[in-house]
């Protein structure tokens, strides 16, 4: 929970001045969302797409009346407090408009077409709202008996307006290609592999399977949030904490550890997850370090100890004769 929400949340309690009319124009399901943040499924899919507020700013003529607005980008991700999307410009920018005639009561609409087009030049997009609009004005007949009759005359009314906005920075992201290092520690009392995947940042997560147990490093918090008119996106937030380990995984700083015998790296799989897409590690450099218990001790130490341990007999040895 944010500490703002709650500062917000006690000046509309202790500040009467604030009126309903103020407190109907709050968006109560914005406000909620400022205390919860939503937990993210990974698809970018599953956001919401349909601005709340669009900038609706309405352009006239003596037929057509319009809006377009660029209202956000789908495939948005703000990493680091920098806004990027992943794909083509055209195919994530989210376009919203609407259009109304403004005949007299005589006059009658055929049909309307929006057609939309964009460009791009200078890291900024385009786009541009053509309307054609087909329509008649009716006129009140007579023949020379004297029948009624309607007469449509039928014109053409166009309009073209655009909106102009700043492309985010496009995500780019390819594995390294320096492999992945594997340590495996052979020994009697103790056998371990230490794992460790090399050039992690703008990764979202890396996991660790092996043997059916698994172990994820969390690089990245993900968050739900809009941006000023409903558009939500995911920020990205760096951190870096595993969740539980499983039996005979574990980790030390950020390299991931797996105890027991028999190691095989064909039954390890480590994919990397970045905001956008994943990836299966298969670059591994594989080093065996075979250790015996003999060997766990330098044989510069051996001196050390021997006379560390002359040094506590001695001792003993006076305690003894003190205490008798």
């Amino acid at each position: 929970m944010r500490l703002g929400p709650i500062l917000f949340f006690i000046f509309i309690l202790f500040y009467p001045s604030v009126t309903a009319e103020e407190m109907e124009e709050i968006d109560m399901s914005d406000f909620l969302d400022m205390f919860f943040s939503k937990e993210w499924n990974e698809d970018f899919n599953s956001l919401n797409y349909k601005a709340t507020c669009p900038e609706v700013v309405w352009s006239a003529d003596s037929k057509l009346s319009a809006w377009v607005d660029i209202v956000g980008y789908k495939n948005m991700s703000r990493i680091n407090n920098t806004d990027y999307i992943y794909g083509d410009p055209v195919d994530c920018v989210i376009v919203e408009y609407e259009v109304k005639d403004l005949l007299q009561w005589n006059d009658n609409v055929d049909w309307i077409r929006e057609d939309i087009s964009y460009s791009l030049f200078d890291d900024n997009i385009t786009v541009t709202l053509d309307i054609t609009m087909l329509w008649h004005h009716s006129t009140l007949k007579h023949t020379k008996t004297g029948k009624s009759y309607i007469k449509k005359d039928y014109s053409y009314a166009f309009m073209t307006i655009n909106d102009i906005e700043k492309v985010p920075l496009q995500y780019n992201f390819s594995p390294t290609h320096m492999p992945t290092y594997l340590i495996f520690y052979n020994n009697t009392f103790s056998p371990k592999t230490i794992i460790n995947v090399p050039e992690k940042e703008g990764l979202f997560y890396v996991k660790y399977s092996y043997n059916n147990e698994t172990i994820k490093q969390n690089l990245m918090n993900a968050e739900i949030e809009k941006n000023p008119k409903g558009i939500e996106f995911i920020n990205f937030t760096f951190v870096k904490n595993w969740n539980r380990p499983d039996n005979n995984l574990s980790h030390i700083g950020d390299s991931c550890i797996i105890t027991g015998a028999n190691f095989t790296a064909k039954n390890l799989n480590i994919t990397l997850r970045t905001p956008y897409k994943t990836f299966d590690v298969t670059n591994y450099n594989v080093t065996i370090n075979n250790v015996s218990a003999s060997s766990c001790m330098s044989s510069s130490l051996i001196p050390f100890c021997f006379i560390i341990t002359l040094l506590l007999f001695t001792l003993l040895t006076i305690v003894k004769v003190v205490w008798k």
